[in-house]
């Protein structure tokens, strides 16, 4: 089970639509280099934030906040059930 994967993901999202509200280049990076179709500077922003989601995650499990069956296998794929919701976690 990856929920740290989700939540990257989600972070990911979130900061690069903030950037594109601002009207950075979000495919220009300082510490990612450029590359093709890759948001390097949505990278090198949430670099320092991964450490956070990482402990974060672990927090919620430890807690049971997160568990196994919020999740379905669908086509060899673990997904989100629909009735959960991971903001949750970051309470």
């Amino acid at each position: 089970m990856e929920v740290r994967t989700i939540l990257h993901t989600m972070l990911f999202n979130i900061v690069d639509a903030i950037l594109q509200v601002y009207g950075f280049d979000t495919y220009y990076g300082v510490f990612h280099k450029c590359f093709y179709m890759r948001k390097s500077l949505v990278c090198d922003l949430m670099e320092p934030i991964r450490p956070v989601v990482d402990y974060q995650v672990r927090k919620s499990i430890n807690l049971g906040q997160c568990k196994e069956n919020d999740f379905e296998v669908i086509n060899n794929r673990w997904c989100l059930k629909f009735k959960n919701n991971f903001c949750k976690i970051f309470v």
